[in-house]
């Protein structure tokens, strides 16, 4: 493992997610704009200050994200949207950086926001939102909670993205909450939520191997698409009822600009079958205990069993066995048989290296 420090650098860089982080920068800006269109009055100092709480609570959500999903980011393939930075598996550093970067990178937040508020430059409703964000965007990851290994994932992410994370810009630059903002931004987190069913898609079978059971996993692709076009179809219908009260007019047509974009999103889904829906044998790949002081780029029990694919349904009898595998003790019904997998499930034991 190169321990370098321009190595080590590069991946607390990288997993930061700066191109990400941009995007939430943006999506406050976002917050900040229905705030001055509403009518509050322009203070760049407070701004700042709201972009300097914000921050370090969005890196912390991203490093505790990729110490969560190291396994799966080992597994899948990389796009600029989907699969984390890939920064653990290139470099082979230990996950527990990524939630040291994490723990650091929270209380660095905490201290920044206490501060703020004690100085004025922060509202409660404004501390209050960026609090909310940060706890939806660790539970998202970590247990008990887990979101996104239970399906719940994407509407987390369309809560925290969609509505918490331009709230928290409007209260910042209007020091409260209004109903018209509130509103504003509902056709924008439906949107997002249909954006991550097209983003979790390049992830679905390495999710499927380690059991995280995100909706791309756990839906057929015939169901995946219509809840895309569901939610497509709730956007433009959400866009057309509030255009001329909530929304300008000017703003609700540019809005169907994105048209193409939601199509490439869908025809994304049209390209290759869901691994869980092709029925093959299961198989085991024995890891060794790695040997005291040795560090292995995903932590693994001697006895892993990687899943390579699921039983598709069949009227063969099946006889399921459970084996211990993977971060969290993922306890993973094995089929011996032809039908389709029933439902993972987790043990408290965690799996040791």
């Amino acid at each position: 493992m190169d321990r370098a420090p321009s190595t080590i650098a590069w991946a607390v860089l990288a997993m930061s997610r700066p191109s990400h982080l941009l995007l939430v920068a943006w999506v406050y800006a976002l917050g900040v704009a229905i705030a001055y269109a509403s009518g509050a009055a322009y203070d760049p100092r407070t701004l700042v200050a709201g972009l300097a709480a914000l921050l370090p609570a969005a890196a912390s959500i991203h490093y505790v994200n990729e110490y969560a999903d190291h396994e799966t980011d080992a597994l899948t393939t990389r796009t600029p949207f989907s699969g984390g930075s890939g920064a653990l598996p290139r470099t082979g550093l230990t996950p527990k950086l990524a939630l040291s970067l994490a723990l650091g990178t929270l209380l660095v937040g905490v201290v920044v926001t206490g501060y703020l508020y004690t100085e004025e430059f922060l509202s409660r409703p404004a501390v209050g939102l960026l609090a909310l964000g940060a706890l939806l965007g660790w539970a998202y990851s970590l247990p008990p909670v887990a979101l996104a290994w239970r399906g719940l994932g994407e509407l987390d992410t369309a809560v925290v993205g969609g509505l918490v994370l331009p709230q928290y810009g409007v209260a910042v630059a209007a020091g409260g909450l209004s109903r018209t903002a509130l509103l504003a931004t509902v056709p924008f987190s439906i949107l997002v939520f249909v954006n991550l069913l097209a983003v979790m898609w390049p992830d679905r079978e390495a999710d499927a191997e380690v059991g995280k059971r995100t909706l791309a996993t756990r839906l057929s692709p015939r169901w995946l698409r219509r809840l895309y076009l569901g939610g497509v179809l709730a956007t433009f219908v959400a866009l057309a009822a509030f255009t001329g009260g909530v929304l300008p007019r000017p703003v609700a047509l540019a809005s169907y600009a994105i048209v193409p974009l939601l199509a490439w999103g869908l025809a994304r889904t049209r390209k290759r079958k869901i691994h869980s829906r092709r029925c093959s044998r299961w198989w085991s790949s024995p890891s060794p205990r790695a040997s005291p002081g040795s560090t292995s780029r995903a932590s693994t029990s001697s006895t892993e069993t990687v899943l390579r694919s699921c039983c598709a349904p069949s009227s063969s009898p099946s006889r399921c066995t459970a084996t211990g595998a993977g971060r969290f003790s993922e306890r993973r019904r094995i089929c011996a048989g032809g039908r389709r997998c029933p439902p993972f499930r987790r043990s408290r034991r965690e799996t040791t290296a």
